[in-house]
């Protein structure tokens, strides 16, 4: 139901609780509700074929760029469902300019590290929080959290 949602309101600027199967993303229609400004999004993805429908699902992303606000949930208890690092092509996302919000804390196994910090804040400039653990190591997103701090960046929560 997320899908045909999402590929039959173009006036839409909220839709919360959706649950989608990025394989139905990439099936069908594109999205064209682009006046979204509130996207929280359970996506169920499969492990086996992250690499091939990630893009896909980013490629879907990028087209809402008047987006302020992203929730992403795994509807598994330790699943990732968009891997947030450049090798997974991040980048993909830079249209997303009107982010300040971006919710991870219910995807408990990003891998984060110092250049996706990096690429957020020169690519987002209006980010001004992320919620959820940056890298499944705790001393790795504690030393990415300080970092950031210091440097008056995004905070992590």
């Amino acid at each position: 139901m997320a899908q045909e949602v999402m590929s039959s309101c173009p006036s839409l600027t909220t839709f919360k609780g959706c649950n989608i199967r990025a394989i139905d993303i990439i099936r069908r229609r594109p999205w064209v509700c682009l006046k979204l400004k509130v996207l929280e999004l359970r996506l169920l993805s499969d492990p086996s074929t992250l690499c091939q429908t990630q893009p896909l699902v980013f490629d879907q992303l990028s087209k809402l760029t008047l987006l302020q606000e992203l929730y992403v949930y795994s509807w598994e208890a330790n699943g990732l469902m968009l891997d947030l690092r450049l090798e997974h092509r991040l980048e993909r996302l830079s249209s997303l300019r009107s982010l300040r919000f971006l919710d991870l804390s219910h995807t408990t196994m990003q891998s984060m590290r110092q250049q996706e910090i990096d690429w957020m804040l020169n690519h987002w400039k209006n980010l001004e929080r992320v919620f959820g653990k940056l890298n499944t190591k705790s001393s790795t997103h504690d030393a990415l959290l300080k970092m950031r701090l210091k440097c008056g960046g995004i905070v992590a929560v």
